[in-house]
């Protein structure tokens, strides 16, 4: 279980995810959580993405996040419109092949939707998602473990 380590108000370590001059919604996201979970006491190293993988995701070619506490993630912010089953399998894929724990970002998803959500993944975790080890959850500039998989 990974558990904060630092005093408040912290800042990752690591290069931001470039965002491209039209913007992009997720990478923004992927950004703010990684000042969230710093601010939040995680020790957090900002990962560069790179095309043949950097060297940390589970598949050789893979780029995951962040390194949260000495432990990998990556991050993923589903938007307002994004569909339950979208969620699921795009979880599924990401601890597949990116990384078993998940930082997972709810600023853009609708308040009224986040707990049956949050619910539905922890009823997959011997299902679609088998593989996952660690949600962490960010609301607003809240972080909470929604669940862990005993080691």
């Amino acid at each position: 279980m990974t558990k904060p380590s630092l005093p408040k108000g912290g800042k990752p370590e690591g290069n931001y995810a470039k965002i491209p001059p039209k913007g992009d919604r997720g990478l923004t996201r992927q950004n703010e959580a990684a000042d969230i979970l710093a601010e939040q006491r995680y020790r957090i190293i900002m990962l560069d993405e790179f095309d043949n993988g950097n060297g940390y995701g589970i598949a050789p070619k893979k780029s995951p996040d962040f390194i949260i506490e000495g432990q990998v993630f990556d991050c993923y912010a589903p938007n307002t419109s994004t569909s339950l089953r979208n969620i699921l399998d795009t979880l599924r894929d990401k601890t597949t092949e990116q990384a078993r724990r998940i930082v997972l970002n709810l600023n853009d998803y609708p308040v009224e939707k986040r707990a049956e959500l949050i619910e539905n993944l922890i009823s997959q975790t011997h299902k679609d998602l088998k593989y996952l080890n660690e949600l962490l959850i960010i609301e607003g500039r809240q972080v909470t473990r929604a669940y862990w998989r005993f080691e």
